[in-house]
């Protein structure tokens, strides 16, 4: 898995040495989320910011974004590219509970309370997530009824 941050407007260096301009990358993953619900109800500079919140992250075919009974991250997923299996049950050959693809949202246990992850997410296919501060969409939420 590798990630590039979302929230600096100054060029970061990556992994592998190459300068990477965030401010653009916010404004790409701001142009995606807002062509989905429930973003497509948030005003740009609320976009702008929790596009600005999270990560850009990358994983391969059969990783794990997270297993059942992991402490609930801050982060909930909207799925750029690929397919993310969820899977309840047995951690690594669960049953297949549901298929996210491209515009749905991963994570959202995170608004259900403490406790861990109900089921395990893992990639069927290479696939693109835009991290997004679980906190910075709670606030969104409780701002824009809407949402």
């Amino acid at each position: 898995m590798r990630s590039i941050p979302a929230n600096h407007t100054q060029p970061a260096t990556n992994e592998w040495g190459i300068d990477v301009n965030t401010s653009i990358i916010r404004h790409r993953v701001a142009d995606f989320i807002k062509q989905h619900p429930p973003f497509d109800a948030l005003p740009e500079p609320d976009l702008l910011e929790l596009a600005g919140s999270g990560r850009v992250k990358f994983h391969e075919s059969e990783e794990f974004v997270y297993r059942r009974g992991d402490v609930r991250g801050k982060f909930i997923w909207i799925l750029q590219q690929g397919t993310v299996h969820l899977l309840q049950g047995d951690q690594e050959q669960g049953r297949l509970h549901d298929v996210i693809e491209a515009g749905d949202l991963l994570g959202l246990d995170f608004f259900a309370g403490d406790g861990p992850y109900l089921y395990s997410a893992r990639t069927a296919t290479d696939v693109i997530l835009d991290a997004l501060d679980g906190g910075v969409m709670a606030a969104m939420v409780a701002r824009h009824h809407s949402v």
